[in-house]
């Protein structure tokens, strides 16, 4: 009986040895114990674009890194790219190159500081698809102008190189002694822009003997480099008088444009809204003109106010819809319209 413990006492010292020299894994090895390794990364899916993945996994406080591969979902045998995060790090955003719309497969595990390793898991992921939309390129202002049968103003604006069209603001007030309607031209580089719509204020009628106005010209495939805009606005009658002012700003990879039904309005209150359908390949270009007091509080990217004629100019990337949302003075007359700008095929 003697003998029998202490058999057992020097087997429990051989398997503690290596235990301690090798680790589990050795004695899975020398005495073909059946070691199972410890769980592996819970992985799931960060944000994602078109170009960008990111992995999260939860952390593992044995872990000294985990390491990460990522490969073709298509061709899994197809390693791409292998990544190390050291603790605490627990995501990876992989700096690609990915391409769009395609599905991505990673595969991870922890090592401890003996060096062992934990089970692999896996993480399928498909990046966006590239969505090609407009995008802003540049603005030019130009100085507020009076008149009396004619007002105009210009100044240079610099495009950008490549399909590009470019959009005119322009907020326009005229008054008489009867009613008269305003002629309004814009022009960029020489060449007509066209009108994509118009609304006055309140939704005042454009031959009124009186009246502030929000309008949107637009000349698409512009040349690159400087070139003069120009507005100008005549009204005939007795007494007449003009005050106009306005703005230019160019957007890259724009082809088409879809103008948009305008909406006017006063009375009490002070919100603005205009929503607008759009679509993921679009640009919603969007005005908002008061009168009195300045549009405040402008929701979307603003690109210029006005400083004379109360307005604002700016833009948003297209969705299912678009909403446009800012404040007036209590009671102001206000107009808002807008124009999508779309990339060509």
């Amino acid at each position: 009986m003697t003998d029998w413990l202490a058999l057992a006492v020097v087997v429990l010292a051989v398997v503690a040895t290596f235990v301690l020299l090798f680790g589990f894994a050795g004695c899975d090895v020398v005495f073909g114990l059946h070691y199972i390794p410890p769980a592996g990364p819970n992985l799931s899916k960060g944000p994602v674009t078109a170009n960008s993945i990111t992995v999260n996994w939860d952390p593992d406080t044995r872990a000294i890194q985990v390491e990460l591969d990522r490969s073709l979902k298509s061709d899994p045998t197809q390693q791409q790219q292998s990544f190390v995060v050291p603790r605490p790090g627990t995501s990876l955003l992989d700096p690609g190159p990915l391409d769009p719309d395609t599905e991505y497969e990673y595969k991870a595990r922890f090592k401890n500081q003996d060096g062992e390793y934990s089970q692999t898991t896996r993480l399928t992921v498909k990046t966006d698809i590239l969505v090609v939309r407009p995008t802003f390129d540049s603005v030019g202002v130009g100085a507020p102008a009076t008149g009396n049968t004619s007002a105009t103003t210009s100044w240079i604006h610099t495009a950008g190189t490549g399909q590009v069209a470019v959009v005119v603001a322009l907020r326009w007030q005229h008054s008489g002694a009867g009613p008269a309607t305003a002629a309004r031209t814009a022009t960029y580089g020489g060449a007509a822009m066209t009108s994509s719509g118009v609304i006055g204020l309140n939704d005042a009628a454009l031959n009124a003997t009186s009246g502030e106005y929000a309008e949107l010209f637009i000349l698409p495939s512009v040349p690159a480099g400087p070139s003069q805009v120009r507005i100008t606005v005549n009204r005939n009658g007795l007494n007449p008088s003009i005050s106009i002012e306005g703005c230019s700003i160019s957007y890259l990879q724009a082809a088409a444009f879809d103008p948009v039904t305008p909406i006017a309005g006063g009375g009490p209150g002070t919100s603005l809204m205009q929503g607008i359908s759009s679509a993921d390949n679009a640009t919603v270009v969007q005005m908002f003109g008061t009168n009195p007091g300045a549009v405040g509080s402008y929701s979307q990217t603003s690109r210029h106010q006005g400083t004379v004629r109360n307005f604002v100019i700016g833009d948003a990337n297209g969705g299912n819809s678009v909403q446009f949302v800012a404040t007036r003075i209590d009671g102001a007359a206000f107009a808002g319209l807008a124009v999508r700008l779309t990339p060509g095929p």
